[in-house]
């Protein structure tokens, strides 16, 4: 029997983690809105990827500061969209 961790396949994160991270004080509208709104879970997914690859690149790639200022920038607008979208009256 081989003592080596099982490596999971093509698990994804969960879209929600990154998200409700940046925005605790809204939790429970994110969570509303990721139930109902088909786009606003597209949006949490992108978040959460993008928050992935600037992880991964202030990791492994620091060197590549222009790919950084790319995925920073991003950030800033989907954040932006997510809090538009949060903001909205419920029901809309």
């Amino acid at each position: 029997m081989s003592m080596l961790p099982v490596m999971k396949k093509n698990v994804r994160p969960d879209p929600l983690r990154d998200v409700l991270a940046r925005f605790p004080e809204s939790g429970n509208r994110i969570r509303e809105l990721f139930q109902a709104d088909e786009q606003f879970r597209e949006l949490c997914t992108d978040y959460g990827e993008c928050i992935a690859a600037l992880r991964r690149f202030r990791k492994q790639d620091a060197g590549r500061v222009d790919r950084i200022q790319q995925y920073t920038e991003l950030q800033v607008s989907l954040e932006r969209e997510l809090v538009g979208k949060i903001a909205e009256p419920a029901g809309r």
